[in-house]
């Protein structure tokens, strides 16, 4: 007679999910059973009592430990990536995925002092999720890569700095310094940094990530001041000899990588989307061979007017645009991210080029009106450049009542928030204020809330007349519309901005 376990699934059998807790200051770790009374004093006590589908959650702290994971394994820390620290003690990968089908998760650990021959900080084969990490200063001896080297399945990788990680490698072979992609179905990358890492090779081969033979998609990343190559994609032919691995990369950032910021070998799947290569070393920002890429809306340059690798907000380190970049705004309308690496949102059709937007707003917000009948306040958006030759900038209007009339306020004077009689918002501007009521200039909001008005910096309406536009010139700029409160018609404003004209 066949068991009744046979004729079951898997997922079936399998018992519920466990919470297993780690503490190394716990105070009898005799007693130990995993329980958050009583957690581990180890790491590898507690996945050595995992199951697949357990989850080891780790209380801040330094664990000189290596760490090997089984499949379907979670190793989550309690109060993240500063304040829990994978120690390697230079003696062993850091940690350890073997190979299996099962989601894995690394979230929350700083991963550091990793040696080994071919993986320093993350070693790992199969399916595995690596989120909210840094993984910094390991080295491998033999290739591979010192930050993460991962091979087969799939790979999942979201806000994560890889930097300061160095291999050494055999002479001719393909390795990196950061990230090194092998054979693996699937990688999905996002809002990553991947910075300082050296890789000494005889070999034409990046520092920063390498994908072999591998199908990668990378969004909102930064890879910067990797000692040779930013990101290399090689192709592999296979027995039939066709391409068949592509790389797609958008809205990321590769800049001052030594020997350039894309290296192409073989294939034809590769392609960039608005995506700055710029300021890198090297006898060109980007070395193709035997290769097709496909470009769309990028901006390849020996210098895109970065600001410094920094912290500007989020979780990982990115190089905000300047002022007066080439980047602005400049991004393809049907390509933009919703967001940038450091979670800010873009604005489809004034999205800057990279992996970070400059100002949501540009310009300098002076004032915030009151909200109107959408329950938000009226946003201005100052986009593209302030360059009086460039005569390219634009107001745009948004989070505004649908289908509701309005215009532009212009003044070389703001003022303190002051409400005019029937209307709802403040008006922030002095002094002679213009109004934007010629042919075309008072506009609908429509289904999407917003008007946009393109500026002729030689014309900008005064009480008086026209007045263009000066170098050195401080102007100020506001949005009316119309609006209702409680079912009786008003009207209301949005923010007031600032922009200064060169």
């Amino acid at each position: 007679m066949l068991a009744l376990h046979a004729l079951l699934p898997l997922a079936l059998l399998a018992g519920p999910s466990t919470d297993l807790f780690v503490d190394q200051n716990a105070a009898d770790c005799g007693a130990a059973n995993g329980s958050q009374a009583l957690p581990f004093c180890t790491i590898m006590e507690a996945v050595a009592a995992a199951a697949s589908g357990d989850s080891v959650r780790v209380a801040p702290g330094v664990y000189t430990e290596n760490i090997t994971l089984g499949s379907g394994v979670s190793l989550v820390s309690t109060q993240g990536a500063q304040a829990t620290i994978l120690d390697g003690g230079n003696a062993g990968v850091v940690v350890t995925k073997l190979l299996g089908s099962a989601d894995t998760t690394l979230d929350g650990f700083t991963l550091t002092r990793g040696a080994g021959p071919q993986g320093g900080g993350v070693l790992s084969m199969g399916e595995f999720r690596i989120e909210n990490c840094v993984v910094d200063s390991n080295v491998t001896t033999d290739g591979g890569a010192a930050g993460i080297h991962h091979q087969f399945g799939q790979l999942v990788l979201r806000n994560t700095t890889i930097s300061n990680n160095s291999t050494l490698a055999p002479p001719n072979e393909i390795v990196a310094g950061g990230i090194l992609l092998n054979n693996v179905a699937s990688a999905s990358i996002e809002r990553i940094t991947v910075s300082g890492n050296l890789t000494d090779s005889t070999a034409l081969t990046p520092s920063g990530v390498t994908s072999f033979a591998s199908d990668v998609v990378m969004d909102n990343s930064t890879i910067s001041g990797n000692d040779l190559f930013g990101f290399g994609f090689f192709e592999d032919p296979g027995p039939t000899g066709g391409f068949v691995h592509t790389a797609t990369i958008r809205s990321s950032t590769l800049a001052n990588n030594g020997s350039g910021g894309l290296l192409v070998i073989g294939g034809n799947g590769v392609t960039l989307t608005n995506t700055i290569v710029a300021q890198n070393g090297g006898f060109s920002e980007t070395t193709i061979a035997g290769a097709t890429v496909g470009w769309e809306s990028n901006l390849i340059a020996s210098s895109a007017g970065l600001g410094p690798l920094a912290n500007n907000g989020g979780s990982t380190l990115t190089h905000l645009p300047g002022p007066m970049s080439p980047a602005l705004n400049q991004a393809d309308f049907g390509s933009t991210l919703l967001v940038d690496q450091r979670g800010v949102p873009r604005l489809a059709g004034f999205a800057d080029i990279g992996a970070v937007e400059r100002s949501l707003g540009g310009g300098d917000a002076n004032c915030t009106s009151a909200p109107n009948s959408t329950g938000s306040t009226g946003r201005l958006i100052m986009a593209g450049r302030p360059l009086l030759a460039a005569n390219s900038a634009q107001l745009v209007a948004l989070s505004l009542p649908q289908d509701s009339f309005g215009y532009f306020l212009a003044s070389q004077m703001n003022s303190a928030p002051v409400q005019p009689p029937g209307s709802a918002g403040f008006l922030c501007l002095g002094g002679q204020i213009g109004r934007f009521v010629g042919p075309g200039e008072v506009q609908s909001s429509g289904v999407e809330g917003r008007f946009i008005l393109p500026l002729n910096l030689q014309m900008l309406p005064s009480p008086t007349g026209f007045v263009a536009a000066q170098a050195g010139m401080t102007w100020w700029f506001q949005a009316w519309h119309r609006d209702s409160s409680g079912g009786v018609a008003t009207s209301n404003f949005t923010e007031s901005r600032s922009m200064v004209f060169n």
